[in-house]
């Protein structure tokens, strides 16, 4: 076991067991893999409602090729490119291709507005910018850096004019740029399978690969078949081709790839991991769990994130396990079901919100239980934020092994992971190191990490690099944490989310978030707030599907029961809390939904607490200033727990609670 591993040391644990074999580069793994696996599925991906197949040795053409026109382009090591699609194929030979040559790999959120798409583009001054289709070239206006554009779908370029997409910057058309005064010379973008790298709109042509499902109890299993496809076109710039031999050269310190951090408490921070930051953690991983190409991975985590782009995919890639992209991009309940039964994973990689939906669809329909949680699934596997205790409750019951894990993309990203053979889960711990991390906690309670996955530097930010890394010998991540007995992590809130009320005393209001969210299955998200002011109330925005499902369009019935239980949850919580300060005396029910499009959720599902703060000021001075001229909507979605005991300002010289003036402005 994992944990009976751990070494502690007053403030600081580690593993001592050795991470397996040696550091190596990406384009290394895809050489070895390619040589072990061959025919065998890398990626599984929809065309016309179907998954079809690709595989290793098609990979590794493809990327060979995209490489080669890279290079004739002008693509070298410490390069930047970046990349602004959702996940799809065409990424997967974009990032191998990019890592290959020694180059930067940047992917940006497909979701980002056009504002924010810009400022990192120029932030990271990429040489290629590769995009998915019209939208996304629509919405990018590429820095003086980038000398080409290329997009995957081979309509996107008819559907724009010519000058609002791409500059092809090479030596001639600089010299010729610099003859008439502009910097723009006008070309039309490239399309991706135009220099050989398969497309999702060309064939491929390779041998059919079977990939077999489980079965069923009581059934036999059923093939599942991909189509073939066409051999690719030639390549469209000349260039000396790359080999096999350069793409498994690259050293494994030098950066690979710059992903930006999601901003919960700012701005956003390019990290600069190499290949060894990234592929290390498999290498621990390896030591203490088990995977394989027998696994299945279905994928709807974006790339851009660590979470999906780092762990879940390099876990699938380093093991050579299909990873079959889930196009509901967990979005979609229905779609993500379907595919679901289509390729039947035997591990899941989630946040928190898409397990609870799963789990609250299995209730509500029993018959699907044995087709989603089936006889060959594994177990779970959860990050970004607390499981919350109902469903690490309905996982428990059904023996289904639940794995947590801590980290940040400033440490590729995973630091601590939970024993998959410890079923018991402790709540608020995050697991334990992985092996060749330790885990420090300081004076003041952050914890800091030293090991193999901690990033190089962040890029063009001298000052929260030195804060970060501030030459001790470990990275101060922000977190606040304290160690168990047992040597495991228990994280307690993000440094800059502590607050202290008007009395002074300072709270922890992740914890009481965490408490409130596992307990109701109602809530979809919550925010205490009360920093500055004498009592703490919580902002609860609702699980409207969940809560749609249940009433139907009975909205009077649903408000009522659904307000009742917030009330019975809260009330509950806090006869449990023995500080009284640290109890939650009113809430606001705010009956929208959070989302990334309005910059209140990361694209991991984080809340940007200072952006919803601010899109949700009238129900904090409903809450706390009731007098004053709020709309009577925000009025009646509070509810309070106590008496307000305030004298009225008005000059009645009652309570606010006994005085007829107040009371008829506001609902307690």
């Amino acid at each position: 076991m994992h944990a009976a591993s751990i070494v502690t040391d007053g403030d600081t644990s580690r593993c001592p067991l050795l991470p397996v074999g040696q550091p190596e580069s990406v384009g290394n793994l895809l050489v070895r893999n390619a040589a072990r696996l061959g025919d065998h599925p890398v990626l599984l991906e929809k065309r016309d409602g179907r998954y079809h197949a690709i595989s290793w040795n098609e990979l590794q053409r493809d990327v060979l090729a995209c490489a080669s026109f890279l290079r004739g382009c002008g693509v070298g090591p410490g390069d930047r490119v970046a990349l602004v699609s959702r996940n799809r194929y065409e990424a997967l030979v974009v990032e191998f291709s990019v890592m290959g040559l020694g180059a930067i790999h940047v992917p940006i959120f497909v979701g980002y507005a056009a504002a924010q798409t810009n400022d990192l583009l120029r932030h990271a001054e990429p040489v290629v910018l590769f995009v998915a289709g019209p939208e996304q070239l629509a919405k990018v206006d590429p820095p003086a850096s980038v000398r080409r554009v290329v997009t995957f779908d081979r309509t996107a370029p008819d559907r724009v004019t010519p000058d609002r997409v791409t500059f092809d910057r090479t030596a001639t058309d600089q010299k010729a740029a610099s003859n008439t005064g502009t910097n723009e010379a006008a070309t039309r973008p490239v399309w991706f399978g135009a220099f050989g790298a398969g497309s999702q709109e060309e064939a491929r042509s390779t041998t059919p690969v079977t990939l077999e499902t489980p079965a069923t109890a009581g059934t036999p299993a059923t093939p599942f078949t991909p189509e073939t496809s066409a051999t690719p076109v030639a390549p469209v710039a000349p260039a000396r081709p790359v080999t096999l031999e350069e793409l498994a050269a690259v050293r494994p310190e030098t950066p690979a790839l710059m992903m930006y951090t999601s901003g919960t408490s700012g701005e956003q921070k390019g990290v600069l991991l190499t290949h060894d930051n990234i592929l290390s953690q498999q290498r621990a991983l390896a030591a203490i769990w088990k995977f394989g190409p027998d696994d299945r991975i279905l994928t709807y985590l974006p790339w851009h994130h660590s979470f999906g782009g780092i762990f879940e995919k390099y876990t699938a890639l380093y093991n050579g396990a299909p990873l079959a992209i889930d196009d509901s991009f967990g979005k979609d309940l229905p779609v993500l079901l379907d595919n679901w039964k289509t390729i039947r994973p035997t591990v899941y990689f989630s946040v928190p919100l898409i397990h609870q939906q799963l789990v609250d669809h299995v209730r509500s329909h029993p018959a699907d239980e044995t087709e989603i949680y089936h006889r060959g699934f594994r177990f779970v596997f959860t990050a970004a934020a607390p499981l919350p205790a109902n469903i690490s409750e309905f996982f428990a019951a059904r023996g289904i092994p639940v794995v947590e894990a801590w980290g940040l993309t400033e440490t590729a990203p995973c630091c601590t992971i939970t024993d998959l053979e410890e079923r018991r889960r402790i709540p608020g711990m995050v697991g334990y190191p992985i092996p060749g991390v330790t885990v420090r906690i300081a004076p003041d309670a952050e914890v800091l990490v030293q090991g193999p996955n901690v990033m190089k530097s962040y890029f063009r930010n001298d000052e929260a690099t030195a804060r970060a890394l501030p030459g001790d010998g470990w990275f101060h991540t922000g977190d606040l944490g304290e160690l168990l007995p047992n040597g495991g992590l228990r994280l307690l809130a993000r440094k800059d989310r502590v607050f202290k009320l008007l009395n002074a005393e300072k709270v922890i209001p992740t914890t009481i978030e965490n408490e409130l969210a596992g307990r109701n299955k109602y809530i979809r998200h919550v925010l205490v707030v009360g920093q500055a002011q004498q009592f703490l109330a919580a902002l609860i925005f609702p699980n409207r599907a969940l809560i749609e499902e249940e009433f139907g369009a009975d909205r009077e019935a649903a408000d009522r029961v659904v307000t009742a239980s917030y009330r019975s949850t809260v009330d509950q919580l806090n006869r449990e809390m023995q500080v009284k300060y640290e109890r939650v005396l009113a809430f606001a029910v705010v009956d929208r939904e959070l989302s990334v499009e309005n910059q209140e959720l990361t694209p991991s599902l984080k809340i940007r607490v200072q952006n919803v703060l601010d899109s949700t000021r009238s129900f904090f001075e409903a809450i706390y200033d009731p007098l004053r001229d709020c709309d009577c909507e925000f009025l009646s979605r509070v509810t309070r727990l106590v008496p307000d005991r305030r004298t009225c300002p008005l000059g009645s010289g009652r309570t606010l609670d006994h005085c007829s003036q107040c009371r008829s402005r506001r609902t307690v």
